[in-house]
């Protein structure tokens, strides 16, 4: 009996306290702001789940050897990855515009003057949509140089493309930099993302060689066995198809705030758009600035 009462005034305390919070106003405004940063973390949990697809994928056509050098290389990715993102690459893509080029300010996301966080304030659902991108970008050297790229070296890799060359490409467009300003339109991040990575891992490719072994003394190519893992080369694709889905429907709300995210779908962001309005925030559609309307 003396249990429950103590239950019961706990619950009663607790109810005491909240209540003025319940009591605030509900507006449609924050309805939708709470909406925003829902539907953008599911977005952000599917492009996640690309990552998994990715290792899945290439373990399927590599030997089976090589599955567990796979498989750390695809989780460092996203570990080291989105630190690398956290402390430099954010700033340098979304900083303070300098000659249109770079970001200069916000490390660690501290003292962005100039950056909107476009659901309801949030930066840090913000930075988780945008981190996954960038460690997407990252992980496509990744596929490319499988079974050719020592653990070490790859780490490079992907501090070089999360810290600097990947920001620096989306600080272009994205950023507000000077191939926004030119009109250039992307395509849930078909430029800044994917053709980023595959010129990185073009190079790579280029530099490190066929695999030891693959090609004879006159250059034909041996005979190898078929990849073990058909399962995984299976699963693979369709972990990266529902992230591919998240990357192109996953800021819905871009439609009517034009704001600076991997889908920019609203009609400021086109040169040729009509006169009208301008969106709340018009970071990445032309302007290279932030403005509230």
């Amino acid at each position: 009996m003396r249990k429950r009462l103590v239950v019961g005034s706990v619950c009663m305390a607790t109810v005491a306290v909240a209540s003025p919070a319940w009591a605030q106003e509900v507006t449609a405004e924050t309805v939708q702001a709470n909406l925003d940063i829902v539907f953008l973390a599911m977005a952000s949990a599917f492009v996640l789940l690309m990552h998994p697809g990715f290792a899945l994928l290439e373990c399927g056509f590599g030997r089976s050897k090589n599955a567990a050098h796979i498989i750390m290389k695809n989780l460092m990715t996203l570990c080291l990855g989105l630190i690398t993102y956290f402390a430099v690459g954010f700033a340098l893509m979304y900083g303070t515009q300098a000659a249109g080029l770079v970001g200069t300010d916000g490390f660690f996301l501290l003292g962005l003057a100039s950056y909107e966080p476009v659901t309801g304030g949030s930066l840090s659902i913000d930075f988780l949509f945008q981190a996954m991108f960038a460690a997407t970008a990252a992980t496509i050297v990744s596929g490319a140089c499988a079974e050719r790229m020592k653990f070490g070296p790859y780490l490079i890799v992907v501090v070089g493309m999360t810290g600097l060359v990947y920001p620096v490409i989306g600080a272009w467009k994205w950023g507000g930099g000077w191939l926004n300003d030119l009109g250039f339109l992307d395509f849930a991040g078909s430029t800044v993302v994917h053709l980023t990575g595959g010129v990185a891992a073009l190079v790579a490719a280029a530099i490190l060689g066929p695999r030891i072994g693959k090609y004879d003394a006159s250059g034909k190519p041996r005979g190898r066995s078929p990849a073990t893992r058909s399962r995984s080369a299976c699963s693979g694709p369709c972990c990266c198809s529902s992230g591919g889905w998240a990357s192109t429907a996953g800021p819905p709300w871009a439609r009517a705030t034009g704001s600076s995210s991997p889908t920019c779908w609203s009609r400021q962001c086109s040169p040729a758009a009509p006169a009208g309005p301008p969106p709340p925030s018009t970071r990445a559609c032309g302007t290279g600035s932030t403005t509230s309307g």
